[in-house]
């Protein structure tokens, strides 16, 4: 029994050593003189020891909510952290529930219901990340970037957006294959490739692959101005290649495409033997946009001084042995005699062979200069030249 007192007795001036009676604090120290914190109730001391709390799985911790008491506090070991019991809510609060990150099996979430900031203090987003970039720099390897290292070039990233039941997604993909084979960037939605661009820079809009540097699957349409080089052009203007074989606006193009169809009567323009005769068969414009050629005349008129090609084709039906010519020919814009600037001659051994006469060249002109085509043969029957597309000239300015 004195052996008891004794003990008591040390214990309690043990205590009463580390008691501030006036302010009614507790310290609690392995080492002599400590003396408690001014502010702190219970302040305990130690360089080799921790402070254990009641340790008890998720189920009895949840045994406890009938009885909790505000504050309560419990290390969960299924969870593997603090637990703190909120009247307000009825419910248990993790100590991490704040900006810390919890663990569910092998993996972590974050349990606050705000925002996530990296490097930010004041998120707006729920994941909102602020970091300064790297001055002039030369790749993403340099200075603030966000880094997904996969194992090897075969291996895809993905960024991923889904419904909350996974039915519908929008999905970016990341191919680390080497430059120009496949697609290294790709856009999803669901299964269906929107947008792509390869290792060498080509885009492809829609499915398949890029085969040049803008590939697009399907329609273009412009609600705004197609530019080429930066110029709009103007109205009327086409869209051409330039004397430094770029794409440009440019005006259209000056120049006549006439084919031979048949007259209403017959399907044929004849030719007596003796003079010349003007062709006029060529009555079809497919395409005179300055309104050049006179279909009921046979003329065409020059709009602008420059250098004119001439493709012109001309087809003899069941021509006969003998001398025949084809002949373009030029009046000057101030008026006077017709002169040839481009002959075409065939001279035939047999006779009833279709035969075509050609003329292809350059020719220099003057504004205003007249043009005509003039067909002659030195046979003594008559020739006939026949229209159905079989005849045809067309004219263009080169420059």
């Amino acid at each position: 029994m004195k052996k008891l007192y004794f003990l008591l007795t040390n214990l309690l001036f043990t205590l009463l050593v580390f008691v501030n009676a006036s302010l009614c604090q507790v310290g609690i120290s392995g080492t002599a003189g400590f003396a408690p914190s001014t502010n702190a109730m219970l302040d305990i001391s130690s360089t080799t020891k921790g402070l254990l709390i009641p340790r008890m799985n998720t189920a009895q911790r949840n045994a406890l909510l009938a009885t909790a008491t505000d504050g309560l506090l419990v290390y969960d070991t299924d969870t593997k952290s603090f637990w703190f019991y909120n009247s307000t809510t009825m419910a248990w609060n993790a100590l991490s529930a704040g900006n810390n990150w919890l663990n569910s099996g092998t993996d972590i979430f974050n349990g606050n219901i705000g925002n996530v900031g990296i490097g930010i203090s004041n998120p707006t987003g729920n994941l909102h990340i602020s970091a300064n970039g790297a001055t002039n720099a030369s790749n993403s390897s340099i200075g603030s970037h966000i880094k997904m290292t996969l194992a090897n070039d075969l291996n895809w990233g993905w960024v991923r957006f889904e419904s909350q039941g996974g039915a519908k997604s929008f999905s970016h993909r990341y191919d680390l294959f080497s430059p120009g084979v496949g697609s290294n960037y790709s856009i999803f939605y669901n299964t269906n490739r929107l947008f792509s661009i390869d290792g060498d820079g080509k885009v492809k809009i829609g499915a398949g692959t890029a085969l040049y540097p803008l590939d697009v699957a399907g329609d273009i349409n412009l609600t705004g101005k197609l530019r080429a080089n930066g110029n709009e052009g103007v109205a009327g203007n086409v869209l051409k290649k330039d004397a430094s074989n770029n794409l440009a606006w440019q005006p259209p193009t000056i120049g006549v495409i006439v084919i031979g169809t048949a007259p209403a009567i017959s399907n044929f323009q004849t030719f007596p033997a003796g003079p010349k005769a003007q062709i006029t068969i060529l009555n079809n414009e497919e395409s005179d946009i300055n309104d050049l050629y006179n279909p009921a005349t046979g003329t065409l008129t020059i709009p602008s001084t420059g250098v004119y090609h001439f493709d012109i084709k001309v087809h003899l039906d069941d021509a006969d042995a003998g001398s025949h010519s084809l002949t373009l020919e030029r009046q000057l814009s101030g008026g006077g005699p017709y002169s040839v600037i481009r002959y075409t001659q065939s001279n035939l051994s047999f006779s009833n062979i279709d035969q075509f006469l050609v003329i292809s060249s350059d020719v220099f002109l003057f504004a205003g200069d007249s043009i005509r085509l003039f067909y002659e043969h030195s046979v003594g029957t008559q020739q006939y030249i026949t229209g159905s597309f079989f005849s045809w000239m067309s004219m263009h300015k080169v420059y």
